[in-house]
Parts: C-alpha cells; sequence; structure tokens
C-alpha cells in the first residue's frame, strides 16, 4: 500500500448476496441509501490515501494507517465531527470484518478521535440546575388523567377526572 497508487483505488461494492465477502455484505446491510453513500465515501477516502487497491488490502491496515489518516484529515481544517464520523464509519467496517474472521483485529479501535463538540447535539440542553428551577416554577397541584382510555387516577394532566 502506498500513496502514489492511490487513483485505481477501490471500494467493495454495496450489492451482497449469500456469497459475497464480508466487506461487501457489511455495505448491503446499511439499508439507508445516504447513510451507505457517505460511508462508501468515507472507506474511499481512506482507501485513497493508503493506496489501497482490491479489499484483501485491507488486513494489511495498521493503527499507524489509521492515525497517519486522522491526522490528514485534521490539517484539512475538517470539523472534528466529521474526523469523528469518518474513524467510525472506518471502524465499523473493520467491526464486520473481525466478525466475519477476515481480519485479526480493528486497527481504528484505540486510536484517538476528536472530542471538542463531536459526540454531541446541537440542540441546547437544560442544565440540571436550570431543569430545578423550571420544576420549582410549575403549580404544586397534581396532574390528573382526563380523555378516553385513561385512568382516573393516573396523574397526567391537570383537567379534573
Amino acid at each position: 500500500m502506498n500513496r502514489s497508487s492511490c487513483a485505481a483505488s477501490r471500494v467493495p461494492s454495496s450489492k451482497g448476496s449469500p456469497n459475497s465477502p464480508p466487506e461487501v455484505t457489511w455495505f448491503a446491510n446499511i439499508r439507508n441509501a445516504n447513510t451507505r453513500r457517505a460511508y462508501e465515501r468515507d472507506v474511499r477516502g481512506f482507501s485513497l490515501f493508503t493506496g489501497i487497491q482490491q479489499v484483501e488490502e485491507y488486513r494489511l491496515v495498521t493503527r499507524a494507517h489509521v492515525i497517519a489518516w486522522s491526522k490528514d484529515l485534521e490539517s484539512r481544517s475538517l470539523s472534528p465531527s466529521t474526523i469523528w464520523r469518518k474513524l467510525s464509519d472506518l471502524s465499523s467496517l473493520f467491526d464486520s470484518l473481525c466478525e466475519a474472521n477476515t481480519v485479526t483485529h480493528n486497527p481504528v479501535s484505540g486510536v484517538t478521535r476528536p472530542n471538542e463538540g463531536a459526540n454531541e447535539g446541537r440542540t441546547p440542553a437544560l442544565s440540571d440546575a436550570q431543569a430545578r428551577v423550571r420544576s420549582r416554577l410549575l403549580p404544586s397541584t397534581p396532574l390528573k388523567a382526563s380523555g378516553p382510555g385513561c385512568p382516573g387516577d393516573a396523574p397526567l394532566s391537570r383537567h379534573p377526572a
């Protein structure tokens, strides 16, 4: 594997059959077409970086290859969440290859991933202190269930039963 022979890099096809190699089965098992395309792009990017041209060459990948790719992604000023996703996609492939006994280990395991907001949602959430303040502002009357199918003593709404 070398970077000079990247042009012909090959990613496993996403069309699987019962006798397909495990890497093909992995792609075929990703049901969402958008997710599958994103995984294919990310794995293709890794393949281009390392010079992988045949699926058998995934057996030669070491943690050093993954670390070098991660540093390359960082040098391109990709966001931490994008780098996290790309490493996660590659790790998922290697997990599948491990399960099929195609490779002996997952070289992505143990590689440090970005943590600066990479694994957190963007929707603001209430802190514990904010939730306590808001709960104190609620009226102290118990909630009662109302409507068809609701037991009369279940505390679900403020309407009289």
